[in-house]
């Protein structure tokens, strides 16, 4: 190794003096990477999302509670809309109406 530095059974140890020793950590390093892999996978899922209308930050979160099942934060996201103005429908409500009856207003 070089001077200032030694090996550990974990990495390369650097001293810098003053009593702060750096440890280069691979498992470290390597679970950085793939988490910067997985972003840019991410950031695809959340262009394709915001595609179909729902914003940024609703689509991450989305992402995020789906372990990056896209499908999975699609139907997230459309959890949240409802039916609203005249136009909106409901199924049949007490045996009533079919699903072309308008909501009361």
């Amino acid at each position: 190794p070089a001077q200032g530095r030694r090996q550990s059974a974990g990495g390369e140890v650097a001293s810098r003096g003053g009593g702060v020793d750096l440890k280069f950590s691979e498992d470290r390093f390597l679970q950085r990477i793939l988490l910067e892999a997985q972003r840019g996978a991410q950031d695809a899922s959340v262009q394709r999302l915001e595609a179909m209308g729902f914003g940024a930050e609703i689509a991450k979160v989305a992402l995020h509670v789906s372990r990056g099942n896209e499908k999975r934060a699609a139907e997230l996201c459309m959890s949240g809309f409802t039916f609203m103005g005249p136009g909106a429908i409901t199924a049949a409500v007490c045996g009533g109406g079919g699903i072309d009856t308008p909501l009361a207003g």
